[in-house]
């Protein structure tokens, strides 16, 4: 069947004539009524892949998770997005826009999956307008970070690596990448749609999405901080306390922390590092009444732990601490003593050591250390008290 006008000037206007025959593409096209993806082998002037990232077309194209034999007319109406293949940023060679959006070779994907997301690319550009170069370069943008590079000796030579001294985040387990969040996207224009929304390209997505959640009554995301070195959530330096992740930020860059399983309250500042969706470092800077709380999880983990649903405290400032008097009177009691007894063994006056167990009064560093001595209390922390964190609680003391 010939190709209409109209059709061929869809080849002319999306195809590459320096990448892509397309005399040959019209010739497979008008001879087959389902398109399999040999047809890029076929057209292709470059063969199927000269090097990494110069390719007259997509790679991944060859493999069913990234393409399946489809109609004419739908192939015809994808034209947009199988041969969009700009230069790339040094201006030597051309790289497909669909790495930025289809998964990695061998990772598991449906053909209903793999619909969607084509079905996705079709809404994005013919429904709403967005740009090509918008659809494949919004999430990378969200996400990339440029990196510090240092230069390092290495017999001799001296070559280029990424310097992650101050923010060491490449290759932490559970980093979200741009991939990662080309499916949110999808999902977050469609609510666009159902809201009446135009913002189809917000400056900080991933706050943006959890707002059009909560805005059709659905849970927002969660974030938690990744484990650091794979030993910890939150480390502390100086007077800060620091964590390290993908956190939802205002429009002017103060962390969401609601949106978070963490929770401060009275911290004499909080800031994050990262811009627009990207991962970063979060900062606490602590005051004596700041206490900070992790939902979930302790701060140092160890393999194989499963979250929990409590509160873990990280930090509580000198002025949260409150001694537990319950606890004294636990202790004694364990040990089956009075309260006469305990007093003559750490040298107090027994109405004294009432007033312990009663909130009349707090015993004094001096005291204290004979009280743990005798009855056998290990950890200071057993006999204080920290206030429970409220959910919402995320305060800066001024």
């Amino acid at each position: 069947m010939k190709l209409t006008e109209q059709q061929i000037a869809v080849i002319d206007k999306y195809v590459d004539g320096s990448l892509i025959s397309k005399e040959r593409l019209v010739q497979y096209l008008e001879k087959h009524r389902t398109i399999k993806n040999d047809i890029f082998a076929h057209c292709s002037l470059l063969g199927k892949k000269v090097r990494f990232g110069d390719e007259a077309y997509c790679g991944l194209l060859d493999y069913k998770e990234a393409y399946t034999p489809v109609s004419r007319e739908t192939f015809m109406q994808r034209i947009p997005f199988y041969f969009h293949c700009p230069l790339t940023s040094d201006g030597k060679g051309h790289r497909s826009g669909l790495w930025y959006v289809l998964p990695t070779r061998g990772d598991k994907l449906s053909a209903d999956d793999l619909e969607s997301i084509y079905q996705s690319l079709e809404l994005m550009y013919y429904d709403l307008k967005i740009p090509l170069e918008t659809i494949f370069e919004y999430c990378l943008d969200q996400m990339h970070r440029q990196r510090k590079v240092k230069k390092s000796p290495r017999q001799g030579i001296l070559f280029s690596m990424p310097d992650y001294s101050e923010d060491e985040m490449f290759g932490v387990e559970g980093e979200m990448h741009h991939k990662g969040l080309f499916p949110m996207w999808c999902h977050y224009l469609r609510l666009c749609i159902e809201l009446g929304w135009t913002d189809y390209t917000p400056a900080r997505f991933t706050s943006r999405y959890n707002e059009a959640l909560e805005a059709v009554g659905l849970e927002p995301i969660i974030y938690e901080p990744y484990v650091q070195y794979g030993v910890q959530h939150f480390a502390r330096r100086g007077n800060r306390y620091i964590c390290k992740g993908h956190f939802p930020c205002d429009a002017d860059g103060n962390p969401i922390l609601r949106w978070t399983t963490i929770r401060v309250s009275d911290a004499k500042q909080i800031s994050f590092s990262g811009q627009r969706s990207q991962s970063g470092t979060l900062e606490i800077e602590i005051t004596p009444k700041t206490t900070i709380h992790l939902y979930g999880y302790e701060n140092y983990v160890s393999d194989g732990d499963e979250p929990d649903d409590e509160w873990h405290q990280i930090y509580a400032g000198s002025l949260n601490m409150e001694f537990n008097y319950e606890a004294l009177k636990a202790y004694r009691k364990a040990a089956g003593m009075t309260q006469k007894e305990v007093a003559d063994a750490v040298g107090a006056n027994v109405r004294t050591y009432q007033k312990w167990e009663s909130k009349g009064s707090v015993p004094d560093g001096h005291y204290l250390l004979r009280i743990m001595n005798w009855l056998q209390i290990e950890d200071v922390q057993d006999l204080i008290i920290y206030t429970v964190p409220n959910e919402d609680a995320t305060s800066i003391d001024r």
